[in-house]
């Protein structure tokens, strides 16, 4: 297990803009397998740093194509 973080903004155009960014940002994590302990590090009205649990192998496997059915997209 490794700890981790990542940097998510909004993906404008998403039916779930409505959402406020924390909750729609802590959902899509912890919906990916292999991540635990979902924790928001830090947040403003544009981005959100969330730190997390790792349990697969090597680096976290993000799926960016999942992101966008969020709404989301990388930050920084």
């Amino acid at each position: 297990m490794t700890r981790d973080s990542i940097v998510l903004k909004r993906n404008p155009g998403s039916l779930l803009d409505v959402l406020p960014l924390h909750d729609v940002a802590l959902a899509y994590l912890e919906s990916v397998e292999g991540i635990a302990d979902v924790r928001i590090d830090r947040s403003t009205a544009t981005e959100i740093v969330l730190t997390f649990s790792w349990y697969g192998e090597g680096r976290p496997v993000i799926p960016e194509d999942r992101l966008v059915g969020y709404g989301l997209a990388r930050g920084r």
